[in-house]
This record gives structure tokens, C-alpha cells and sequence, in this order.
């Protein structure tokens, strides 16, 4: 029978020094069953990886110190809110790097009886991968940056513009819509020829005010911010008949 081994590095709060991986103590050992995961379209927040079924270790003191106020955020302890390094060992060769999630603590009479743990492959979920990070985080969209001259911005808006990065085309990558950031533009014909907002053709009054370029923020496409996202995390996205579509196209 092949020995099954767990090592878990604890994730302290309020620490950033690393900590040391620790044998776990374990008393389920055949319930540590791995699955391969292919596809789960329902959790758009997982890459997907190997997970195991949930399993119980024992409130030994080994793991009561791995686990050591777990619940209670305002003490230096096992941060149960992230996920925690840990690999498993089959007769004491490495077989699989990954991560555990502490799911929940059973008490009997105030004290932990058992834990119980989800061991996930070394593959990360999105949300750790990208954390905490915004659009400006994505380095790779620094290729469509360009300087917002009055005549590029008019040429924009009518037209849109075209990219080549990395000898791919893209079509209408950046374009200038017609969407002030303070005020609003309306479209009359009969009335309001005094509103030097009115942008229509029929207005008398277009010297008053009209579209300055500064009025206009740029549009990227939504295809490009996947790319670039793919780009920065080294993940990439299923094509399928969604990111394919004309409407994503258009977005």
C-alpha cells in the first residue's frame, strides 16, 4: 500500500516571513481521492486544476499549531481566507504541488475535533491571480498608446483606428466615441439652435461650441483587453462561438 504524505506552509497573517513546510497528520488517508479537472464553465473564477475531495485531518497537536487561531483575524495565525502552499508525497516521492483550502474546523465542546481540507493543483484560481490588479496593470495594452492629436481624434471618431502588434492586425482597435465625460450632446434639427451642444448639421450656431477633441476619452476593444489579460498572466482563453462572435467582435 502506497503511503500517503501531506506537507502544508502555512499562510500567517500579518507576516510576511515564509513559513517552513510541516508533515500533516492524517487519519483518512484513502479519502484523499485527486481528480482531474477539465472544464467547469459554472465558476468562471477557476483555471481549471486537480482538486480532491474534501477530506478530515485530525485535531492532532501538529495540525492544531498549523491551524492556530484560525478563527480569529485580529491574532496572528492561520489565514483560513487564502489558500496555503502543500504538496503530497506517495512513499516519499514528490507527486503533486498544489494548494489547500482549510474549509471548516469541527468543534466538540469548544475545541477542534477535526479540519476540513480541499487540496487544489498548483494551478491558481483568477482571483489569485490577478488579486487586486486594474486595466493600467496590463502592460501589453501600451501598444495601442498614441498621441490624442485633434486630427487622430477626429480621424477616430469617423473612422476608427487600426493596430499591428506583434505582426497581428487588429481592426479598429482604439476608436472615439461620441460620449462626453461632462456634458451632453443632443441632435436637433428645428430647435434649439441657440445650444451650442446641438450637434446638428442644420444648426446655424456650430462656432459657439460644438466637439472639442479633450470632450472625447478613447474605446478599446474588449478582444484586446482578453489578449492582453492572457498576455500578463501567461493564462489563455477557450475560443468558442461567445469570443468569437460578431457581437464581441463589436464590443
Amino acid at each position: 500500500m502506497q503511503k500517503v504524505i501531506l506537507y502544508i506552509q502555512p499562510q500567517l497573517r500579518n507576516t510576511t516571513t515564509t513559513q517552513d513546510f510541516v508533515r500533516v497528520d492524517l487519519m483518512e488517508e484513502e479519502l484523499i481521492e485527486l481528480t482531474q479537472v477539465i472544464q467547469d464553465a459554472r465558476d468562471i473564477e477557476k483555471i481549471f486544476t486537480d482538486y480532491s475531495r474534501t477530506f478530515n485531518l485530525p485535531a492532532s497537536k501538529t495540525n492544531n499549531k498549523i491551524f492556530k487561531h484560525w478563527y480569529n483575524p485580529d491574532i496572528d495565525g492561520f489565514d483560513n481566507q487564502i489558500f496555503s502552499s502543500a504538496r503530497i508525497e506517495l512513499n516519499h516521492l514528490h507527486f503533486k504541488f498544489g494548494k489547500i483550502k482549510l474549509e471548516e474546523a469541527v468543534l466538540k465542546n469548544g475545541q477542534p475535533s477535526m479540519y476540513k481540507v480541499t487540496f487544489f493543483g498548483d494551478t491558481l484560481t483568477l482571483t489569485e491571480l490577478i488579486g487586486e490588479d486594474s486595466l493600467d496593470s496590463l502592460l501589453w495594452l501600451n501598444n495601442f498608446n498614441h498621441v490624442a492629436s485633434n486630427a487622430y481624434v477626429k480621424d477616430a471618431l469617423e473612422n476608427g483606428k487600426d493596430f499591428t502588434v506583434d505582426s497581428v492586425s487588429y481592426t479598429d482597435a482604439i476608436i472615439y466615441p461620441l460620449i462626453a465625460h461632462s456634458q451632453s450632446y443632443i441632435y436637433d434639427a428645428t430647435n434649439n439652435m441657440d445650444n451650442g451642444l446641438n450637434i446638428s448639421t442644420h444648426s446655424s450656431h456650430h462656432n459657439r461650441r460644438g466637439v472639442f477633441p479633450e470632450d472625447l476619452k478613447p474605446a478599446i476593444t474588449s478582444k484586446i483587453i482578453f489578449k492582453a489579460i492572457e498576455e500578463q498572466y501567461g493564462i489563455t482563453f477557450k475560443t468558442s462561438e461567445f469570443l468569437d462572435s460578431a457581437a464581441m467582435t463589436n464590443l
